[in-house]
C-alpha cells in the first residue's frame, strides 16, 4: 500500500485549489490566518494580517464588477498558478508543495470558469455563482491554514 501524502502536500493543493477562484487567497491567505507572520513587533503582524485580509476581500468584491476580466484571459491562468505556488511556499519551501499549490490552483481556475459560465449557461446572473465559488474558496483556504478545523490540523 502507499505511502499517504503528507499533509502538508494536501494543504499546499487546497491552498493552491482556493488561489485558482481568488489569487489573493493564495498569496495573502497564509498572512491573513496567522500561519505567516512577518519580522518585527506584533503590531506589525496585526498590521499585515490585517492588510493581507483588506487585499483579499478586495478581490473579493472586484471579482463581482462586470468590468473584471475573465480569469483566463491574458495570462490569468499563469498568475494563478503562481499565486498557487507562491503560497505553497509560505507552507513549505519545497517543491512537491509548490507543485501542489500549482496544479490545484491551475485546476481550479478552469473549473471556476467551467462553474461560472454553467451557471451563465442557464440564464442565471452571475454574481451567486461567484458567491458560491467564493464558499468554496474561502473554505479551502481556511482548511488549508488551519483556520477551519479539519483532520489535517492535527497531521
Amino acid at each position: 500500500m502507499p505511502d499517504a501524502v503528507p499533509p502538508v502536500i494536501l494543504r499546499s493543493l487546497l491552498l493552491g485549489l482556493a488561489g485558482g477562484s481568488r489569487s489573493t487567497l493564495a498569496l495573502l491567505g497564509p498572512t491573513a490566518a496567522g500561519v505567516v507572520r512577518p519580522p518585527g513587533s506584533p503590531r506589525v503582524a496585526a498590521a499585515a494580517r490585517t492588510a493581507a485580509a483588506a487585499g483579499i476581500a478586495g478581490e473579493l468584491v472586484g471579482d463581482k464588477l462586470p468590468v473584471t476580466p475573465s480569469r483566463v484571459a491574458r495570462g490569468g491562468t499563469l498568475v494563478r498558478a503562481v499565486a498557487g505556488g507562491v503560497g505553497a511556499a509560505q507552507l513549505e519551501r519545497s517543491v512537491p508543495a509548490v507543485l501542489a499549490g500549482v496544479l490545484g490552483a491551475t485546476a481550479m481556475t478552469w473549473a471556476g470558469y467551467g462553474w461560472r459560465r454553467l451557471s451563465a449557461s442557464r440564464g442565471l446572473p452571475d454574481w451567486p455563482a461567484a458567491i458560491v465559488e467564493d464558499a468554496v474558496a474561502l473554505t479551502l483556504a481556511g482548511v488549508a491554514t488551519g483556520v477551519v478545523p479539519s483532520r489535517l490540523a492535527a497531521a
